[in-house]
């Protein structure tokens, strides 16, 4: 899943949050589960934008830090990377000329042990969603 992303949306350059959600439970199975959502707008690898829905579960750690008169919804591009069993999303990474890197004083990081994905809306360069 994640190298489909990855080769879907080319790292989110340029990607927007539009939406948060975070959701804890207790599972049927008596296990305190974890789950994140978050809604980009992003432009896909064939040049037309969606809202994507990227879905976190399992999660291990969850960070997100607002600072007053600050963006936290402007992306340049994603760190996505799985280790393990581990799946690391840094939504603000270092960004050098060979590649983007885990950035441990991020902003906005998930780590999880599942990432899904959906695809809310979709529209082509110029038009409205269709």
């Amino acid at each position: 899943m994640i190298e489909l992303i990855k080769e879907r949306y080319r790292g989110f350059p340029d990607a927007v949050i539009s939406e948060i959600f975070y959701k804890r439970y207790l599972s049927v199975a008596g296990f305190d589960e974890g789950v994140v959502e978050v809604y980009l707008r992003a432009e896909n690898i064939d040049g037309d934008y969606e809202i994507v829905k990227l879905i976190f579960s399992d999660i291990i750690s969850f960070r997100f830090i607002e600072i007053e008169n600050s963006s936290n919804l402007v992306l340049n591009g994603i760190f996505l990377e799985k280790d393990g069993n581990v799946i690391t999303c840094d939504f603000f990474p270092l960004i050098y000329n060979y590649g983007v890197v885990e950035n441990k004083d991020s902003d906005f990081m998930i780590k999880c042990k599942s990432l899904n994905f959906e695809i809310s809306d979709h529209y082509s360069n110029g038009s409205k969603f269709v």
